[in-house]
């Protein structure tokens, strides 16, 4: 399975080795720190840590808000990346997946000591259905 792994600070532009802060719509503030797109499952993960969670590990339980919020760090986040990436393989990502995560983590690690929330979307044109699993 060919996987592409890079860490994004979504302008794709050289920018100093600091997360991209992304301000919600909720008022928390999330901060992207890697991408992994799955080009042959044409997935695009984007995880992100919110320092909400730190401190409060149901920052994110609202069904409704948290939604609101994933929803627009794909929207605003994930496809804007996807496409200036390189529009073909941006527009092979058929999904998306959203994880906001108490601090950094390893994909693929099981890390039940960290408050982690995740949502899967579809793309639709410009816009991130969310996907309900």
């Amino acid at each position: 399975m060919r996987h592409l792994v890079f860490c994004l600070a979504v302008s794709l532009a050289p920018l100093p080795a600091q997360a991209l802060e992304v301000a919600l719509p909720s008022g928390k503030v999330a901060a992207l720190y890697e991408t992994i797109l799955d080009q042959d499952a044409g997935i695009g993960r984007f995880r992100f840590t919110m320092d909400a969670l730190q401190t409060d590990p149901e920052a994110l339980t609202s069904g409704p808000e948290r939604v609101r919020d994933l929803t627009f760090l794909c929207e605003t986040t994930a496809l804007p990346a996807l496409r200036a990436l390189d529009p073909e393989r941006g527009a092979e990502m058929a999904a998306v997946v959203i994880s906001v995560a108490a601090r950094q983590t390893t994909f693929g690690d099981t890390t039940p000591d960290v408050a982690q929330f995740f949502e899967a979307f579809v793309i639709e044109g410009d816009h991130c259905i969310w996907d309900e699993f």
